[in-house]
């Protein structure tokens, strides 16, 4: 169990008195109820291999996403009603302070809703950086930035590649962690229950975080392509798996309703879930070289997002077009 100090609203002062005085145990728990994160899909260049030994790469690259919405679950959402909400009482005291208080004997079903939203933005640009240093390795950087619903994205990744030719064509393997900001707003319910000689209360407080989290998370890409500069244009298949982590964050802001008693308490139970996607995609296209130097790449990414329960929109198709310059 994580320990993790938070800040919760107390029930009133009588109540505070009481605790002080008498023997009594405390359960804490917290659940995530619905979160919204805003974070393009990751991706990656494709490497385009041929028979030269060293040089550099420069690619910017643009993404379309063709949805920017999905919507999928996340699990241990607390108990609901028979209408999906998680009900609670407000409970006033005599000086004016109130609390709230889970209704007793109504939330006994299990949560079956989407409680996860993602916002992708429509475009994505990116510019990568390849360092090819001899005919089997390189080492590759880069940077992405997109906007979301007014939101800047900023991310990034790095890696190495290894790679091989033959007379008109090559593969490669690339391996890599890619860094990305990821905004979210999210709604968090802290739960506790007081056991002692008098009898059994119950109080609720919530959170409501607006912040975002820099994520890192790892991949791996398989890139195999054509290079003969005598035909009119050469093809490429780049696979790969990437993961992405969209809901990991600690609650921070809790919504003071009753700010007149507050304290601090330990949570002993942490029922949050967390998000992290599965991405697998499958990039055919074609490039055109122009010039000694340049290439422009065309492609569709097909991607399958997993591990996200009840996502309504497991598989994207991604238009992506890149270019790339040698040094």
């Amino acid at each position: 169990m994580k320990k993790i100090m938070l800040s919760i609203g107390w029930l009133s002062l009588f109540l505070f008195t009481f605790i002080g005085c008498a023997p009594s145990t405390t359960v804490t728990k917290i659940y995530l109820q619905e979160v919204e994160v805003y974070g393009p899909i990751n991706s990656s260049p494709v490497h385009i291999t041929d028979s030269s030994e060293t040089g550099v790469t420069i690619s910017p690259r643009i993404s379309f996403n063709t949805k920017n919405t999905l919507n999928g679950k996340i699990d241990q959402h607390t108990l609901v009603n028979s209408q999906g909400v998680f009900q609670i009482d407000t409970i006033f005291n005599s000086d004016g302070t109130f609390y709230f208080q889970e209704t007793p004997g109504v939330n006994k079903y299990k949560y079956e809703g989407r409680n996860l939203t993602w916002y992708i933005p429509d475009i994505t640009a990116s510019l990568d950086f390849d360092f090819k240093i001899s005919k089997a390795f390189a080492l590759f950087v880069g940077g992405n930035y997109a906007i979301v619903k007014q939101k800047s994205l900023w991310g990034g990744l790095f890696g190495l590649g290894l790679m091989g030719s033959g007379k008109d064509a090559a593969f490669r393997f690339d391996v890599g962690l890619s860094i990305q900001k990821i905004p979210y707003n999210a709604y968090t319910i802290v739960s506790v229950t007081n056991t002692s000689t008098s009898g059994t209360y119950n109080y609720v407080a919530d959170y409501y975080d607006i912040s975002s989290k820099t994520q890192f998370n790892p991949f791996a890409a398989v890139t195999i392509n054509s290079f003969n500069r005598d035909w009119l244009f050469n093809i490429f298949l780049n696979a790969g798996y990437r993961a992405q982590s969209l809901v990991n964050f600690t609650p921070e802001d809790q919504v003071y309703h009753n700010p007149f008693y507050y304290g601090d308490v330990y949570i002993t139970e942490d029922n949050r879930g967390e998000a992290t996607a599965g991405i697998i995609d499958i990039t055919p296209g074609l490039y055109f070289n122009f010039g000694d130097t340049g290439r422009i790449l065309l492609g569709a990414k097909f991607n399958w997002i997993v591990q996200i329960e009840d996502l309504d929109y497991p598989f994207q198709v991604i238009p992506v077009m890149q270019f790339d310059f040698s040094l």
